[in-house]
């Protein structure tokens, strides 16, 4: 938001032009907005994945932008192989390797008891969707 006011606002301007100014901006970010909402109420997104029930939940949950971004994750999660799954007490270790790099693996678990998959590369922690190795880890599942 900041680098969106910052093409507004400068430390010339006079305190009227200012105030426009922001009115301005609030109205660009009102009008973004509602026209997400109505994005969100009224359409669905083209399903253009393997896993369309995936998409299809992600669809209700998320809103357009994120969602895109979502089937992004779950078109990158053909690249992944299962080398192995590892039984503990209460949860499935997965390694996962990227088709063409060998020497990187993710490590991923699944933990039935709470229906949960904790990846420890952090990035759903860090862009609040699930990243293409959870998705492997679910088609394994069939969750």
């Amino acid at each position: 938001m900041n680098s969106f006011l910052y093409r507004f606002v400068n430390y010339r301007l006079k305190l009227y032009e200012f105030m426009q100014n922001i009115d301005r901006v609030l109205e660009c970010i009102r009008h973004s907005e509602m026209f997400n909402d109505y994005q969100y109420s009224n359409t669905t997104p083209v399903y253009s994945t393997h896993l369309t029930s995936l998409e299809k939940h992600a669809a209700t949950i998320y809103t357009r932008n994120v969602f895109f971004l979502m089937q992004d994750e779950i078109k990158e999660e053909t690249s992944f192989n299962i080398c192995s799954c590892v039984q503990d007490m209460d949860r499935y270790t997965y390694i996962l390797k990227r088709f063409g790099s060998e020497n990187l693996t993710w490590t991923t678990c699944f933990i039935p008891s709470a229906n949960q998959i904790q990846c420890l590369c952090k990035l759903f922690e860090t862009s609040g969707i699930p990243y293409s190795d959870s998705f492997s880890v679910m088609k394994a599942m069939n969750m």
